[in-house]
């Protein structure tokens, strides 16, 4: 008689663990963290692991995937992949092994993989003066919509999707609310959605 496996004692595959990771998220993230999640772990992880042991994922072979990693060139631009994105990439991956680590007992090898310096400086946020702002403006005086919307956006310093977001009910004499948001990070044939931050009045 043959035995049955014991589903306790199987080596779990990196997509199938992935996949119950994701599932665990729902009530935790607001969906557009979701959808950026799965388009990293598709596209990072899936493509070189979606059959791989998870007890394969050895700190040597975890500093081969962090290398190749940043080597990558953005597809778009043919420039390598910005240094917070990396990051984010590596930081995505890593929550992932550490409930892993945590609900099987798998170690996290990639804590023990250093993270690679960063290539260049830190760029500083920069922002438009009044005069330049002046002289943007000044290019679409005659389309009202537009004049209205970048006004807007510069003097209040909100990002177009908490304006797309905005309603009537959101504008007061004194304060307009800004509690939302529209995304279109969707997890289903929705073209957007509308998600809400922490309530602020401007």
């Amino acid at each position: 008689m043959k035995k049955k496996k014991d589903p306790t004692k199987e080596v779990l595959l990196v997509g199938d663990l992935v996949r119950q990771y994701m599932a665990t998220l729902g009530n935790q993230n607001k969906a557009s963290v979701i959808y950026d999640k799965n388009n990293i772990y598709r596209i990072y992880v899936l493509n070189k692991y979606e059959t791989t042991p998870i007890t394969a994922l050895t700190r040597e072979e975890l500093s081969l995937w962090q290398d190749d990693l940043w080597n990558l060139k953005n597809p778009k631009t043919g420039e390598y992949f910005t240094y917070k994105y990396l990051t984010k990439i590596r930081s995505t991956f890593n929550t992932f092994l550490s409930w892993v680590e945590e609900r099987y007992q798998y170690p996290n090898n990639l804590k023990l993989v250093k993270k690679p310096q960063r290539r260049q400086p830190k760029k500083k946020m920069q922002f438009w003066t009044r005069e330049q702002f002046d002289t943007f403006i000044a290019g679409v005086e005659d389309d009202p919509t537009y004049h209205a919307l970048f006004t807007f956006m510069f003097f209040t310093g909100r990002r177009k999707g908490e304006l797309f977001a905005l309603t009537p009910a959101d504008v007061h004499a004194t304060s307009i609310n800004f509690d939302k948001s529209l995304s279109r990070k969707t997890l289903n044939s929705d073209t957007y959605m509308i998600t809400t931050t922490k309530e602020e009045k401007e």
